[in-house]
This record gives structure tokens, sequence and C-alpha cells, in this order.
């Protein structure tokens, strides 16, 4: 590993060296490569994590380019797959670190093969139905992963960890496909994406310092409840106004996800 590439990075306090040595070993998997996870993909490429898994269906598009700043317009006039245009892109910035590309479609029957052997997952995708499958196999895998929502000026970012509370504690009753809004019917801003994006890689940083015991349970998640229960603080701005609030999610002992 190279001494200069992250000297400013070694630099902050918070990490150090050991820090860094411990981004260099870690193996993480990016759920979808739109907005959010192009961003994310990028970040955690530049910070030196040692391997990312890049998991996408779908092929970039022209409205993919106000908000996916990885992707160009050759990339969207050829139709190319968001995997391998990723890859192709991130191998240019850095060369040293293991990048795997999976051009498929991320669901319950596959989540589980496709997320094994990472220590952490990152949602960027933008739907329920994807986001369950990764819920639920992260759960049995017991990896930890960051839930990400976001929608126009509006974004979200909550820890999911083996002990809960999970996804399905935030909610309990997803609604039916089609009956939720979306990025498509509300529409997005950029600098939502990308701030939500910074806040997740951020978290993801924390949590990997955490694993490695370089940060406490509660410098990044914070304390168990009076009644012993695990909890979570989800983070949720409005660019717009601007806001910033802090949310309590609190597991729920009879989810039939992490409950069990």
């Amino acid at each position: 590993m190279s001494e200069s590439r992250y000297i400013r990075q070694e630099t902050v306090a918070q990490v150090g060296i050991a820090g860094q040595e411990v981004f260099s070993k870690a193996r993480i998997a990016v759920v979808g490569l739109g907005a959010l996870g192009s961003v994310c993909a990028e970040i955690l490429t530049r910070s030196g994590i040692g391997y990312l898994r890049l998991i996408d269906r779908d092929r970039v598009e022209l409205h993919n380019l106000a908000r996916c700043t990885l992707y160009t317009e050759s990339d969207a006039l050829s139709a190319k797959p968001k995997a391998l245009a990723a890859v192709e892109h991130l191998e240019a910035v850095n060369s040293t670190i293991d990048l795997e590309p999976c051009f498929c479609n991320l669901d319950s029957s596959n989540a589980l093969e496709l997320l094994a052997g990472v220590d952490l997952i990152l949602d960027g995708s933008d739907n329920f139905e994807l986001r369950t499958a990764v819920n639920e196999a992260a759960q049995r895998l017991a990896t930890p992963w960051i839930y990400t929502g976001v929608l126009a000026t509006i974004g979200m970012i909550m820890p999911v960890m083996p002990e809960g509370p999970c996804f399905r504690c935030l909610s309990p009753t997803p609604p039916a496909p089609g009956n939720y809004p979306t990025c498509v019917t509300e529409g997005v801003l950029a600098a939502t994406t990308r701030i939500a994006a910074t806040l997740e890689v951020t978290l993801a940083l924390k949590l990997l310092l955490h694993g490695a015991g370089l940060l406490s349970r509660e410098e990044v998640l914070g304390a168990e409840t009076p009644l012993g229960l695990p909890r979570a603080t989800m983070l949720h701005f409005d660019i717009w106004e601007p806001e910033l609030e802090r949310i309590e999610i609190v597991k729920d002992p009879h989810c039939p996800v992490c409950g069990v």
C-alpha cells in the first residue's frame, strides 16, 4: 500500500495508520450502482477499501448522468452495464484494490450467494423488495448493512446490525409494489444523493473501525435502551431547509426477521 496515497486520511485522528490498514483489508458489497451506490463505490475506492463487490442489473442511461458522476455519455450511448462501467472507471482511479462486477438482478433467490463473504453491505437500491431481500440475507449471514433512502430533497441513513433493529423493524408492513413514492414518481436532486452517499460511507468506515476494535459500540451505534433492546440512530435530513434529525429506532422483539 502506497504511503503517500492515503496520507491525508491517515492523518485524521479517528483513522490513523491502524484504521487505514483496516480499510485495506475490508470487503464491502454495494447493492445498486445508481446515484447512491456509484458515489459510495467511488468514495470507498478512493478511501482504499481492499475489495468491492459491485452489484447492479441495469445499464447506464442518459438520465443517470445528472446524478451519477462516475459514468460518462459514452457509457450511456453504448448502454454499458453499470457494474462493468463502474469497475472500468474505478480501476482508473485506484488500481491497487480488488473490484468484482456483478451484472445481475439480486433477489431473494440469490441474495445469500451474492452477499456472502463480505464484512459490510451498502444499500444503493431504490425499492422495498430489494431492500427486503438484502435485509433477510444479511440477518442470515450475520453481516451488518446500511440502509439508505433518498427522495426529492430528503435522505435517510440507518445502520442495520445482526442483532437488530433491522429494516423489517423500521417497516413492519412493507407496501405493495408500485404503492409507494419513488425517485421516478417524485424525483430527486443530485445534491440529495451525494450527501446521503457521503453520510453512508462515513458510517461504513466507522463500522469497519468498530469491527476492528478501534471504535466502541457507543461511538458508532449508541448505547442500548434501558430495557436492553438494541437500537439504531437513523439520520434524516432535508437539504431544502436544510435540517438534520436523529431518530431512534428500537428493535421489535417480535420482528419475524431479527426478533427470533
